[in-house]
């Protein structure tokens, strides 16, 4: 293995191992540097700050332990896989997940599932000969990122235990409705097709 890939591995150790007994907010560089065994500047070489460090064990377990986690089409495995993976390493994603100021896990699982939803939902429409305007599938990405995030922290709020399947109904709930309200635009476009086959634009759609 690399030695920088050896040190980061080090220093995600420290932290988890300070996250024991302190919350994320009052973790340090100088801490955890400390727990470590190195000096700031080697951690500084790794690392801009704690919050860039969280964002690289996440990216780090994701890769590691979620299959196709970059498939839109596996929106529902991806979900628990992800809460498998912090549920196993709970001491660490306990603490992350409860802080949610700037640069949070939250934040960044939120624009992870965005950037799966706009894959997601501009293939749907695609595929159906349908393109949404830029800020329809933004709105609708986000909506639903959101979404997804959410059960999460409510998975988080509530103890984090080995229960998060009981949230897998909501999330296929979510992806449900997402394809009711796509169905429901395919139906207005032949509607509209019908009535007036020169029309171009529907309800923020565009349509061939």
């Amino acid at each position: 293995m690399p030695i920088n890939k050896v040190t980061k591995g080090a220093i995600s150790s420290a932290i988890e191992e300070l996250l024991l007994t302190c919350s994320f907010t009052k973790v340090t560089v100088k801490d955890i540097a400390d727990t470590c065994g190195i000096s700031r500047n080697t951690f500084y070489y790794h690392f801009q700050d704690k919050y860039e460090l969280m964002d690289w064990i996440f990216m780090e377990d994701l890769a590691e332990n979620v299959k196709n986690y970059d498939d839109p089409d596996k929106l529902a495995d991806t979900f628990l896989a992800i809460c498998r993976f912090m549920l196993k390493r709970r001491n660490l994603y306990y603490p992350f997940l409860q802080y949610n100021g700037q640069n949070s896990l939250q934040e960044r699982l939120t624009e992870f599932y965005y950037e799966l939803w706009l894959l997601k939902i501009n293939m749907q429409y695609a595929n159906s000969g349908l393109k949404l305007r830029d800020n329809e599938l933004e709105v609708y990405a986000r909506m639903n990122a959101h979404a997804l995030v959410g059960l999460i922290c409510d998975w988080v709020n509530n103890g984090m235990r080995n229960d998060y399947t009981q949230y897998l109904d909501e999330v296929y709930s979510i992806i449900y409705l997402q394809g009711e309200l796509h169905s429901a635009m395919l139906e207005c476009r032949l509607n509209m097709k019908e009535k007036s086959p020169q029309s171009n634009t529907l309800n923020g759609a565009e349509v061939s």
